[in-house]
């Protein structure tokens, strides 16, 4: 009467990066988008440094809740960084030229991070582009990422997310669902839980 499945895993030496967002910033990027506005405690973030706006967000998403608002705003969060971590892996894919079918992901949304792994068992090519390319990469991303092959059917059918942008061959722990690049960048989506981003959150430094 044993249900239990053997699953077999080989276990390999790699590398990851372990990318963490502002917490600043991503209340900001909340607050711009009027996505704060319905909680019954707002927070004002007029009066809050990094380290306050740390503690508050998660405090906030470990709040187990049936509030239908917090929920949502969580969901929101979530989707965020699941976009943003594959837009940032889509863009070490370009400027690097490793293989992006070769890295994973692995999201870390309470603690507002997101890990980017390498999935074979050869190492150093994250760290080389770590040490050669950094900031090339995280420059590239608005240059890569805010447009679409597809678009337009890309962005006002497919969310923003499809295999010409976002979509990962494989190494994507939600199955390549809720993600868009208007998180990112600005726009309209159908089935995220945020309808119309007005500032995505990489213009936000520009705003």
């Amino acid at each position: 009467n044993d249900t239990k499945i053997p699953i077999y895993t080989n276990c390999i030496t790699t590398e990851a990066w372990m990318i963490q967002l502002s917490a600043r910033y991503i209340l900001e990027w909340l607050e711009t988008n009027n996505l704060l506005n319905d909680l019954a405690e707002k927070p004002n973030i007029k009066e809050m440094d990094e380290s306050d706006s740390k503690i508050w967000l998660i405090s906030f998403l470990a709040n187990e809740t049936e509030d239908k608002t917090t929920l949502q705003l969580q969901h929101t969060i979530q989707e965020l960084i699941h976009s943003l971590s594959h837009i940032f892996l889509q863009s070490l894919a370009i400027e690097s030229g490793l293989d992006i079918a070769s890295f994973g992901e692995l999201l870390l949304p309470n603690v507002l991070s997101f890990i980017i792994y390498a999935g074979e068992s050869d190492v150093g090519g994250l760290s080389a582009s770590f040490n050669q390319g950094l900031s090339q990469i995280v420059d590239s991303i608005s240059e890569q990422m805010r447009s679409c092959k597809f678009d337009p059917s890309c962005s006002e059918d497919d969310d923003g997310a499809c295999v010409g942008c976002l979509h990962l061959p494989r190494g994507c722990v939600e199955f390549n669902e809720k993600l868009s690049r208007a998180y990112a960048f600005g726009g309209k989506t159908k089935s995220l839980t945020v309808k119309n981003i007005l500032v995505g959150f990489l213009d936000i430094k520009n705003k």
